[in-house]
């Protein structure tokens, strides 16, 4: 296969991880493309770059992605690029979706994490999501379940009666 081919798969797989919130794998999806000169990769790997999703924030790298896709004619990375030049922070409803809650980000892993069969670690990242919010439903409530999975009844019902009383205060 030609290596545009390959550049294009990488780039569709990227946005397939985009679109389930699995930021690291997208970046190094959309990396593998750019460096193949992919512009709609480098577009996006400089975003994320710039907002710091799957990668930590790289401002330098991602206007360097940004300048390669638009010097390729990529639209939306001469719009981007002119703006974060100038030092206006301007996204679009497709770009701002990609920004998520970190909190959210750690459930939705912990859930993964479940799905795979790695209770350990799913019941980890839910309880670093209460260290942060105890009033968190989803985390209480999968933390719940998670214990009664492991036949752990007693710390299930501790979880399971937070759940109750959290949700009471905001019914």
């Amino acid at each position: 296969m030609p290596k545009s081919l390959f550049s294009d798969m990488d780039y569709e797989t990227g946005l397939v991880c985009i679109n389930a919130g699995d930021y690291e794998n997208a970046c190094d999806f959309f990396r593998k493309a750019a460096n193949c000169g992919h512009a709609g990769a480098q577009f996006y790997l400089g975003m994320m770059c710039i907002n710091g999703l799957g990668l930590s924030y790289r401002r330098e790298e991602g206007l360097m992605w940004l300048g390669r896709a638009a010097d390729q004619g990529h639209a939306e990375a001469k719009r981007e690029l002119s703006m974060l030049k100038e030092g206006k922070k301007v996204f679009d409803e497709k770009k701002e979706s990609l920004r998520e809650d970190p909190l959210e980000q750690l459930y939705r892993e912990g859930m993964m994490a479940e799905d795979q069969g790695h209770s350990r670690r799913a019941i980890a990242l839910w309880k670093k999501i209460l260290e942060q919010d105890i009033r968190h439903l989803d985390a209480l409530d999968a933390l719940a379940r998670a214990y009664t999975m492991a036949g752990k009844p007693g710390r299930a019902k501790i979880y399971s009666n937070m759940v109750w009383k959290v949700a009471g205060l905001y019914l």
